[in-house]
């Protein structure tokens, strides 16, 4: 064949897969397209634990970390929580995550806005950022059982940046907690403009059946590092402190507003608009 009969067949060959579409190959769900990382949700936990920490801090700092059209907590509480995370359907996974989160209020509804999130692991940190849109960093991370008492700490960059210890006091009641996790979701754009490909505010509902739960006294300190900045996150009073050991399952979520369209903030769990 000709070297011209040949870039005529490349050419030709070419204009029918374009016509006809990449057939041949399904669309993965994660990249990379050749190995996907991560599987599509639901994901199963089992024999989670977890130290959670509820504190007031300085109303002002809180807000500002709160972004419009959510609305904080007016007296400046925040969630910590530090746990010790088991996936074991449709793959197997353990890692530890430390996160932050204020009491807010979405369209009149209650929900806990993540502000930080700090994991050990690669692939729960892609997974949670590209589908949820949860704020995850990686992290070294410390996480220690002894009898009723937890240590752990979180270090970032040659900094420790979050430390928390817990003393367990008494067995607390027993009960499965349902809670509306709200993420700011930003993807900037390859093109180079300002406009992200997408903002939007995402929610998911954690169910987690409790098996294990005590109260107990805690301690909890902030440093900030060259590219976390913790410390401004005074601990003025801490509020309520829990262990706890659970399973849960973690579902696909739903866009509950989105900055880029005309349409305005839903309620939770419905397709209803509400204001810009």
């Amino acid at each position: 064949m000709s070297m011209l009969n040949f870039s005529l067949f490349l050419s030709l060959s070419l204009a029918a897969i374009l016509a006809g579409g990449a057939q041949a190959v399904d669309t993965p769900y994660s990249m990379p397209a050749a190995d996907p990382m991560y599987p599509a949700p639901p994901w199963t936990y089992r024999d989670c634990s977890m130290l959670q920490i509820s504190f007031r801090s300085n109303p002002d700092i809180v807000a500002r970390m709160v972004p419009a059209p959510l609305v904080p907590n007016p007296d400046g509480v925040m969630v910590v929580w530090l746990a010790d995370m088991k996936i074991v359907e449709p793959f197997e996974l353990n890692y530890f995550e430390h996160g932050l989160a204020v009491p807010s209020q979405l369209n009149g509804s209650p929900v806990l806005y993540c502000t930080h999130l700090y994991l050990n692991d690669d692939t729960a940190i892609a997974a949670g950022r590209e589908i949820w849109g949860w704020p995850k960093k990686h992290a070294e991370m410390t996480y220690t059982r002894d009898g009723g008492s937890v240590v752990t700490a979180t270090t970032r960059r040659g900094v420790e940046i979050l430390r928390g210890t817990f003393q367990a006091t008494g067995d607390a009641p027993i009960a499965d907690v349902a809670r509306h996790y709200v993420n700011y979701k930003l993807i900037p754009s390859a093109n180079g403009t300002p406009r992200p490909d997408v903002q939007q505010l995402t929610s998911t509902t954690l169910l987690r059946t409790t098996r294990v739960r005590k109260n107990g006294t805690a301690t909890l300190q902030f440093r900030s590092s060259p590219t976390d900045a913790l410390g401004q996150i005074t601990v003025n009073q801490i509020l309520t402190a829990e262990y706890s050991e659970f399973d849960f399952t973690l579902s696909s979520g739903e866009v509950v507003h989105d900055y880029l369209q005309k349409s305005g903030v839903q309620s939770l769990g419905s397709a209803t608009t509400g204001r810009e």
